[in-house]
């Protein structure tokens, strides 16, 4: 007897793909992720921020990394919302992170946590320039930022009382689709004014970022999805991550299944 998948139709593996994708997403799994010590590092580096301390959160990617920063955005933004602190979001990548940080504003909610947009946080848009531009709200914000994203006047956005330079930022969360931006933040905030920077990024750069981990220049970083599922794990806010891991461990357990028995077949059918 001879096992003979010839003649199965391709399109059934897609539809069991599809169906492992789908189930988390119904019916989350809560499959055990085993929690990296950079995670704790970075669920301790926000956690230590002092109260009434100023946070600069910058999202610096567009919708091509959604998938995988959204969450790390979204969990991030929501444990410091839990907490008595102050948060600033800037970026200088795209024109699409204003919108992916409104994006998460609007999910997790600001009223729902107590706090009051423009007194607890201030969305202050994209930046053109890069470093250079980084290296001018370091030194004095308020000579090039004249207006936060919603067209409103610095001057009257209270939480920009409090943040003149960049000695004045407790802790620089920055969530990257690109190397270079971590390196900004570190060369621009940390080496000048002692900011501490931590957060996350996509996992196609998280390999060459970890000698900052390991010199501690980066208050530890997350990688990826799979670095947002571990975080929403160790702050206790469950989210989309946790889903998303699942729903990629059921498409790879597809994968893989499909692989290991199209071999077998092959192999028995070529004994035959």
């Amino acid at each position: 007897m001879s096992l003979n998948l010839k003649n199965i139709d391709a399109r059934w593996v897609f539809v069991l793909f599809i169906i492992a994708v789908v189930i988390p997403i119904v019916n989350p799994l809560g499959l055990p992720i085993e929690i990296n010590e950079n995670t704790r590092i970075v669920y301790e580096a926000l956690e230590s921020v002092p109260d009434g301390g100023l946070v600069v959160l910058t999202p610096d990617f567009s919708y091509d990394n959604r998938g995988e920063l959204l969450p790390m955005l979204e969990v991030m933004f929501k444990h410091l919302l839990a907490k008595n602190v102050k948060i600033i979001s800037v970026s200088f990548y795209s024109a699409q992170s204003p919108l992916l940080m409104e994006e998460a504003m609007n999910a997790v909610g600001l009223e729902e946590h107590g706090k009051v947009y423009g007194v607890d946080f201030v969305n202050l848009g994209y930046i053109a320039g890069d470093e250079a531009s980084v290296a001018a709200i370091g030194s004095d914000v308020k000579a090039l930022v004249r207006v936060d994203y919603y067209g409103t006047p610095i001057g009257d956005i209270p939480i920009m009382d409090m943040f003149n330079d960049a000695g004045d930022i407790d802790l620089a969360v920055s969530l990257a689709a690109g190397m270079n931006y971590p390196e900004l933040y570190l060369r621009q905030w940390q080496t000048t004014y002692g900011t501490k920077v931590t957060g996350g990024s996509v996992g196609l750069i998280y390999a060459p970022l970890l000698p900052y981990i390991a010199s501690g220049q980066l208050e530890g970083y997350l990688p990826s999805l799979r670095g947002a599922a571990e975080y929403e794990l160790v702050s206790g806010y469950a989210g989309a991550a946790i889903v998303g891991m699942d729903s990629q461990s059921l498409a790879h357990i597809v994968v893989i299944a499909a692989i290991v028995v199209c071999n077998i077949a092959y192999w028995v059918g070529d004994k035959n």
